[in-house]
């Protein structure tokens, strides 16, 4: 789960889950994806070890929920 992301660091897992299997043709489906992301203050200077490690120290985490019903045909 780590990210490969220097500017700001966001890694976290996504979990995302269809009823009913994708396999099935012709039928309605419904998806819900969860995210849940850690990051860091974005890095502005790279060559500033003191402001990097600052930056990198003001760590927040963010959450996202996505709900749809889709239909495959």
């Amino acid at each position: 789960m780590t990210g490969h992301d220097w500017q700001n660091g966001s890694h976290g897992p996504n979990i995302t889950m269809f009823l009913p299997s994708p396999r099935e043709r012709r039928h309605l489906f419904y998806r819900q994806s969860v995210s849940i992301y850690q990051f860091h203050a974005t890095v502005t200077d790279r060559s500033n070890r003191s402001l990097v490690h600052s930056e990198q120290a003001d760590r927040a985490f963010s959450c996202y929920a996505d709900f749809g019903i889709l239909y495959r045909f």
